[in-house]
């Protein structure tokens, strides 16, 4: 038999494929996921094949054994992290699918761009004063690091040696949060303060450009214009906030030449007073006109205020005062015109001040014309009795006074009410004097014969104070008071005055013989009405008892100097 053969060629394939499914992006940022998946062709052999990670062309290390022919690789399930690559690039990344003989590979190239944010927060002005808050926040991408970045502060390109480490990826910088206080950058600039943000091999920056305006402002109070000696050397700064304890210093200088007066200031509003620093005042020579300079410097920087004056004796002098009329009626109202002359040869500004009742009367030059209508400072009418009224005066600075006073008398009188001045609509009003009146009743009191109604009564003008309060009485609060000038006032049960002189024993008004007053040894007194009706009046005034010609009596008990307990008798 004969024999035969035949020969075949065979090609095996065994390319595996392989695909990157991680990263896509052209540009990434922070730690990446480097993820594929490859899928190997049959083998008898348990594992199939392998996939390794190279980045720019190197290998990394990463190696996933695939027991199957479908395999994925995850940089982050072997390593147990994601890849921090690092800012830059271009970074190509190639997974390498290798089994059954055969390799295949597929590649991404991307840039990392882990550039962070910052911005300034403060300051914000293009003008500051003081110490100042530099401050900013910065936004870091991921990393696997603790520290994700650090904000470091620059003024004028130079560090400052202030960092703020970050941990967080969103970060704030406060330079008095690291400092423990406020950055005091001085007088002048411009300044530039600049923020750099370093994290994940990237830098940022922000800054801001500004100028520091420290002046400070100062004032002269006093001397200016004409003054008289002795006299206070005054004036204020306001000094802008710095962390020093002293915060600035106050000058003085007359004609460009230093007085040796000088104040540190611990305080940014700061006042300088001759008499304050020395205990007396300034007393110069007459003569001038001389030039008085306040020199503020605090912060770095100064500032001056100037004022020129002249030295001159003090020779205002009171001359006279008069009074048209020394005797005023509560009851009829009216004003009281004061005039008087002063004389000065300096030719400033005079101020004076009639002073009478309370009361205040004030004009300028040398002529005085004051009326007063017989009320206080709150506008109440003054009681019964004779007033001093006082003329003073002093230049408009304030250095020169009047050596004398000029003074008149002045006498306040209540005669009985004339009905003919009263207007009635429910309550009161006194036409001449412009008290308003009003009265209600709220109980009779039993058993009395002697007009027993309780009365409250409320009198716009009575600036006396009672137990009801300012302005208010009723029917019992009938009170006798002495006056300086031997004359006594009874004051009724509805706040009306009447004035009592004195009468041989007795003490009447000076139109009529009725209220009449007695009043005894021991400061006790009676006073007799017309129709017969008695007021008896303890030492201080107050009114006891209340009596008739019929033996009706009311006697009036004070517990704690509270309203009286009347009781009928």
């Amino acid at each position: 038999m004969g024999s035969s053969s035949d020969n075949y060629s065979l090609l095996l394939d065994n390319t595996p494929s392989i695909q990157i499914t991680s990263p896509q992006e052209a540009v990434v940022s922070g730690p990446i996921e480097v993820a594929g998946t490859a899928v190997f062709k049959p083998t008898l052999n348990t594992q199939k094949g392998a996939i390794d990670l190279y980045v720019n062309s190197r290998w990394t290390g990463m190696r996933k054994k695939c027991m199957t022919e479908e395999c994925t690789f995850s940089f982050q399930e072997i390593a147990g992290h994601l890849y921090d690559m690092g800012h830059g690039g271009p970074y190509t990344v190639e997974l390498v699918a290798s089994g059954g003989g055969a390799k295949a590979n597929d590649s991404k190239t991307f840039k990392v761009d882990n550039t962070p944010s910052i911005q300034i927060t403060s300051p914000q002005e293009a003008v500051v004063s003081g110490p100042i808050e530099v401050a900013g926040t910065a936004v870091f991408k991921p990393t696997l690091n603790a520290q994700k970045g650090a904000i470091d502060l620059y003024v004028n390109s130079r560090w400052t040696g202030m960092r703020k480490k970050c941990m967080t990826e969103e970060c704030t910088f406060s330079f008095q949060e690291i400092a423990g206080h406020l950055y005091d950058m001085g007088h002048g600039g411009p300044y530039t303060v600049e923020l750099v943000a370093s994290g994940g091999g990237a830098k940022a920056s922000d800054s801001k450009t500004f100028k520091v305006d420290n002046t400070p402002s100062i004032y002269i109070t006093s001397p200016e214009g004409i003054v008289s000696p002795p006299f206070d050397i005054a004036g204020s700064a306001v000094f802008k906030p710095t962390n020093s304890n002293v915060k600035g210093t106050i000058s003085v200088y007359i004609n460009n030449r230093y007085t040796g007066i000088s104040k540190s200031c611990p305080t940014e509003n700061c006042t300088l007073s001759y008499k304050d620093m020395r205990g007396y005042l300034y007393s110069p020579s007459p003569g001038g006109p001389y030039t008085i300079q306040f020199w503020a410097t605090g912060g770095g920087a100064r500032a001056k205020d100037e004022k020129t004056f002249k030295v001159v004796p003090c020779n205002l002098k009171a001359v006279d005062l008069m009074v048209d009329s020394d005797i005023f009626d509560r009851a009829t109202g009216g004003m009281v015109n004061f005039s008087g002359s002063l004389v000065d040869d300096s030719n400033r500004t005079i101020q004076w001040k009639v002073n009478v009742g309370g009361q205040s009367l004030s004009g300028e030059g040398t002529s005085v014309l004051a009326a007063w209508d017989g009320k206080d400072s709150s506008g109440k009418l003054v009681e019964p009795d004779t007033y001093v009224a006082t003329l003073t005066a002093q230049t408009a600075e304030g250095t020169c006074s009047a050596k004398e006073t000029k003074s008149v008398p002045v006498t306040i009188e209540s005669q009985p009410e004339d009905p003919c001045l009263l207007a009635c609509f429910g309550s009161t009003v006194h036409l001449a004097s412009g008290n308003l009146r009003h009265s209600q009743t709220l109980f009779p009191l039993p058993r009395s014969k002697l007009g027993g109604d309780f009365v409250l009564t409320y009198n716009s003008l009575d600036g006396q104070g009672s137990p009801l309060g300012t302005g208010w009485t009723h029917t019992y609060n009938v009170r006798l008071n002495e006056n300086s000038n031997g004359s006594y006032t009874l004051v009724e049960g509805d706040g009306r005055r009447v004035a009592l002189y004195s009468r041989g024993d007795r003490y009447t008004p000076k139109s009529s013989n009725y209220p009449a007053l007695t009043v005894l040894e021991d400061d006790t007194a009676t006073l007799e009405h017309k129709e017969g009706i008695f007021y008896s009046f303890d030492s201080v005034g107050k009114v006891t008892a209340i009596s008739d010609r019929n033996s009706n009596k009311v006697t009036l008990v004070y517990t704690d100097g509270n309203l009286p307990t009347p009781t009928a008798t």
